[in-house]
C-alpha cells in the first residue's frame, strides 16, 4: 500500500523533526522515532495509521534520541544508537506493535 504526500497527514509542521529515524512493520504501520527540532531531543514515537493515513502517539522510547538508525524485523521495531544531547548512545531499544510494548 502506498499513499502519495498530499494524502499523508502528519498533523503539525513537518518541519518541527528532524534527524529522526523511520521504520516499518507490515499491517501495523510506519514508525517515526526520535530526532529534534534545533533545541530539543525526542524521545516520542509516531505510528502512520495506514488505515487513515494519519500519525498517531505512540509510546515513546526510554531514551531521547537523534541521528538514531531505526530498523523493522520480525513484526519489531528496533532503535539503535543516536545522540541524546550529551553522549553518543551505544543501546538499542525494541518496540512490538501487536503487544503495544
Amino acid at each position: 500500500m502506498s499513499f502519495p504526500p498530499h494524502q499523508l497527514n502528519y498533523g503539525g509542521d513537518p518541519n518541527t523533526r528532524t534527524c529522526g529515524g523511520v521504520g516499518g512493520v507490515g499491517d501495523d504501520g510506519i514508525f517515526a522515532l526520535g530526532g529534534h527540532n534545533g533545541l530539543s531531543i525526542f524521545e516520542s514515537v509516531e505510528r502512520m495509521d495506514l488505515g487513515r493515513g494519519e500519525w498517531r502517539e505512540a509510546l515513546p522510547m526510554l531514551s531521547k534520541r537523534c541521528r538514531l538508525g531505526v530498523a523493522a524485523l520480525g513484526g519489531r521495531i528496533y532503535a539503535c544508537g543516536g545522540y541524546d544531547g550529551s553522549l553518543f548512545l551505544k543501546s538499542v531499544e525494541c518496540f512490538d506493535p501487536r503487544e503495544n510494548k
